[in-house]
């Protein structure tokens, strides 16, 4: 798991009831949706998962991204 990229994850019945709000009316468009707030990595949102399915967590070592140049792809 990478540490140092951060979400804001969006929980799935707010975006269910914001799909059949928009159901209604006629506004059909690509949209990106996330709720307010609460920004996490994906280091501490994969352990806050496993601990809530009360699943054993071991973190060994938390990674970070290094940028590369145009070059290097």
């Amino acid at each position: 798991m990478i540490n140092d990229q951060i979400e804001s994850p969006t929980y799935t019945y707010n975006l269910a009831r914001l799909l059949a709000d928009m159901i209604e009316t006629d506004k059909y468009r690509y949209y990106h949706t996330t709720n307010e707030g609460g920004y996490i990595s994906w280091v501490d949102f994969t352990c806050e998962i496993y601990k809530q399915a009360c699943y054993p967590i071991k973190v060994i070592k938390k990674l970070s991204i290094l940028p590369l140049k145009n070059m290097a792809y």
